[in-house]
Order: C-alpha cells, then sequence, then structure tokens
C-alpha cells in the first residue's frame, strides 16, 4: 500500500458508520499540467446506489479543485458501464480523447469550470440530505494520526502553493 499510496498517487478507503465500504483514489498526479485520475470502487454493495459514494466523490473533488488547485481530472470507465458513465456525467464529467491505449473504455474529463458549475447545484442537494453542503477546506485535515514516515511519504515536496494551503 505504501509504494502506491504516496504524493503522486493518493488512495482512501471509504468508511461510513464505523464500515469500510469502498475505495477512492486520485493517482497519477501531474503538478505541473495540474491533472489528475480518479476512481472509486464501492465493495459493499448496500452502498453502490445512496448517497455514499457522491459524497467521497465530492470530497476528492474538493480536494482536487481547492486544495491542490488542478486543472482537470481524468476517470477511465468501461464503456459498457453506462451506470458509471451516467454517474460520471452527474458530476460533471464528459467524454474526451483517450489518455492511453485500453481498448473498451471510455475516458471523461471533469475540469475546474465544469466542477464548479455543477458542485453549486450539487451541494444544495448535499446540504438538504446531510445538512452539510460546505466545501472542503485545510482546516478539514487531520494529521494527528499520520507518523513522520507517513507525512514524508504524502506530503514533502508538494508545489509550495499546495503546501501552504495543506499547512494552513
Amino acid at each position: 500500500f505504501h509504494s502506491i499510496n504516496n504524493k503522486e498517487n493518493g488512495y482512501f478507503i471509504i468508511e461510513y458508520a464505523g464500515k469500510k465500504i469502498g475505495l477512492i483514489h486520485g493517482k497519477n498526479n501531474d503538478f505541473e499540467k495540474r491533472t489528475s485520475e480518479g476512481g472509486i470502487f464501492i465493495w459493499d454493495k448496500e452502498y453502490i446506489k445512496t448517497l455514499v459514494p457522491s459524497l467521497a466523490s465530492l470530497i476528492l473533488d474538493d480536494y482536487t479543485f481547492l486544495i491542490t488547485n488542478f486543472n482537470a481530472t481524468y476517470a477511465k470507465v468501461l464503456s459498457s458501464n453506462d451506470p458509471v458513465i451516467e454517474y460520471n456525467k452527474l458530476m460533471g464529467y464528459v467524454p474526451c480523447e483517450p489518455q492511453t491505449n485500453d481498448k473498451g473504455v471510455q475516458w471523461m474529463i471533469l475540469t475546474r469550470e465544469n466542477y464548479i458549475k455543477r458542485m453549486k447545484l450539487l451541494r444544495k442537494s448535499i446540504a438538504n440530505a446531510t445538512g452539510d453542503g460546505e466545501p472542503l477546506t485545510a482546516k478539514d485535515f487531520d494529521f494527528s494520526d499520520d507518523s513522520p514516515e507517513e507525512i514524508e511519504l504524502l506530503y514533502k515536496g508538494l508545489p509550495p502553493d499546495i503546501q501552504q494551503t495543506i499547512d494552513g
């Protein structure tokens, strides 16, 4: 896990109501182009068609666009997976040029501009459902359970503007 969870690739367990239900990631972070590739996997079928995956996606997208100040994030979806393609469209993604030569996949992109437009609408719904529609800020981070080694691996060497945002 430590070999893939680093500043270029962030992998996070989705925990809801004390239960680990899935994984979400932002990988292949390119700090020069300010792009990444996101993905989510919910293994607990009880939560697939709930608000929880959308909340996890929103948190990761907030981090991507509001904390790291990225320009775009990509998603790679099986071309036959219509529900996930529709889910990504709901989140603001649009089809784009393939980023790799993978067969049978649809690449999609969420730009900062589309994200900001879409999130204005989604935050109202989220606030109605959860009571909290506020965007993620650096104040929402808690590093108290991270070891010095984890801090070094995950945060040292980030671009200065991102480091400043995280440091508050």
